[in-house]
């Protein structure tokens, strides 16, 4: 028999906990790197980054891609996003 708590909480398709987030997707990495008024360094890629909500994944792949140099563009950051291995999906 199921306590009274168990019975009052609604069901998750997944089970006990809150649905997943919708996946973020390149779309949503590109309107934040379009946001960001370049030149920009990484800090400030990032702090546009969580401003935009997006996961930590995402930020992770930010943090450890990007060096301390100045960054002039979207696409300046996608290649160097890229250039570290990394399978982005971001349009070019």
């Amino acid at each position: 028999m199921l306590s009274s708590a168990e019975s009052a909480a609604p069901a998750s398709p997944i089970g006990r906990g809150a649905p997943p987030a919708a996946p973020l997707t390149p779309r949503d990495v590109m309107t934040t790197l379009r946001s960001v008024d370049y030149p920009a360094d990484r800090d400030d890629i990032l702090r546009a980054a969580r401003a935009d909500g997006l996961d930590e994944a995402t930020l992770r792949l930010i943090t450890t891609s990007l060096n301390g140099r100045s960054y002039n563009g979207v696409y300046d950051v996608v290649s160097a996003i890229e250039g570290r291995g990394s399978s982005t999906g971001i349009p070019r």
